[in-house]
């Protein structure tokens, strides 16, 4: 089941035309736990989702589905 996450999580992949090796590269958190992110199996710890919303530049609320950007 794909969660609020994993769609958040690949919409700001697509605008910013990167995939889950280059988000990988440059997080620092693995190509295999960001897959699984995008599947829905794993969400992220707190540690993770604040860097991947620092990443995207957007506020956890957006990471997390509950705000629009």
């Amino acid at each position: 089941m794909i969660t609020q996450f994993a769609q958040a999580l690949r919409e700001l992949m697509d605008e910013s035309q990167i995939n889950a090796a280059t988000l990988s590269r440059e997080t620092g958190i693995s190509a295999t736990a960001i897959s699984f992110y995008l599947a829905g199996k794993r969400e992220p710890c707190l540690t993770y989702l604040c860097l991947l919303a620092d990443y995207f530049d957007v506020s956890l609320d957006v990471l997390t589905g509950k705000k629009l950007y």
